[in-house]
């Protein structure tokens, strides 16, 4: 079988598909570690959506970073970069107590987004936990977010159903996720 040299080949005999660059967007979860978002089994739960959500982001290859915040603290627990196969000891590290600090948080996040947009020119989508009982207003998010409501108290304030309003951000219960 001979084949025809490449000097025979024409112009239109040649196709040129360029490569398309797959953007998935960086998932950022920031998690309230409050005494009062981690009431009863609400930390664990936490755990159990995280925990899915960072398997589901490491399959889909995309960044990922993990924020903790509690006191007047906001602590980086996975820096924004490639997804790691394993994080279990980083959950089993994320404990609760102390305030709400949910400007500092929204400060921190927004740094974060707005140097990853810089980086890759699309946003980054941002889950957060949270019960949304801080003692200062919290500033608004400078990418699309998901607030998942932490607060199991026997006098709700629902706070979070109105700072997703304000935000213009998507809202769920995490008594409404399935249980891990």
């Amino acid at each position: 079988m001979s084949s025809a040299p490449l000097t025979s080949l024409k112009k239109e005999q040649l196709r040129y598909k360029r490569k398309q660059i797959k953007h998935n967007p960086a998932l950022i979860l920031a998690v309230d570690c409050s005494a009062s978002a981690m009431v009863g089994s609400a930390l664990h739960h936490v755990k159990g959506v995280l925990d899915t959500l960072l398997k589901t982001a490491y399959l889909e290859r995309r960044p990922t970073a993990l924020i903790k915040f509690s006191g007047q603290n906001v602590d980086t627990l996975v820096p924004l970069g490639k997804p790691r196969k394993d994080y279990q000891s980083v959950l089993s590290s994320i404990r609760g107590g102390g305030g709400t600090p949910l400007d500092l948080a929204f400060k921190h996040i927004n740094m974060l987004c707005k140097r990853y947009q810089r980086q890759s020119l699309t946003n980054a989508q941002l889950v957060l936990f949270t019960d949304g009982r801080s003692p200062t207003p919290a500033t608004s998010l400078s990418s699309p977010a998901l607030i998942i409501d932490t607060e199991y108290h026997r006098l709700p304030l629902r706070r979070c159903k109105i700072l997703a309003s304000q935000m213009g951000a998507d809202y769920v219960h995490l008594r409404d996720l399935p249980t891990f």
